[in-house]
């Protein structure tokens, strides 16, 4: 099964290669950043606009609808990294980004505000957006002297997006 295969190669710790993951998390940061985030905000404004809302009720309801999201992720993602720890990163990464593509489709079609809120906030579920995947398959790939450099790393990849 491929899915059961460590995304990181297995072996000698010193070798193996966080590229992929670097390269993932900066795909991940730069869609939501460039892409997501703003076509969001967007979209509910004309959505909000379209149900009557003035702008600053619709800034109100859309900060509501993030703030909720983030309390489902702030409690979410504990369960998703301890099952993570059961089936292991490559899946996880995997059910984790099929959901964030899936959101974001479903925001595309949403056809009032209350669906584009609900599907946003039910993205929660699944969104991986603080990284404790990719930490947690950093602590797993790299010796304890070189972490430090590892998370550095990661941390510049977020930065750049």
């Amino acid at each position: 099964d491929g899915l059961a295969a460590p995304l990181l190669r297995t072996g000698n710790l010193k070798k193996k290669p966080l590229e992929p993951l670097y390269f993932l998390t900066l795909l991940s940061a730069v869609a939501y950043c460039i892409a997501r985030l703003p076509a969001l905000s967007l979209r509910f404004q004309e959505l909000a606009g379209e149900e009557g809302l003035d702008t600053a009720s619709a800034a109100v309801a859309f900060g509501r609808v993030t703030a909720l999201r983030s309390v489902i992720e702030f409690f979410c993602t504990p369960a998703i990294a301890a099952w993570s720890d059961r089936v292991g990163r490559r899946k996880a990464l995997c059910l984790c980004m099929a959901a964030s593509f899936l959101e974001c489709a479903l925001l595309a079609g949403a056809r009032s505000l209350f669906a584009l809120g609900a599907i946003h906030v039910l993205g929660g579920l699944l969104a991986d957006s603080n990284g404790a995947l990719e930490h947690s398959c950093i602590a797993d790939a790299t010796p304890a002297a070189q972490r430090a450099v590892a998370f550095g790393r990661l941390i510049t990849v977020v930065g750049a997006a």
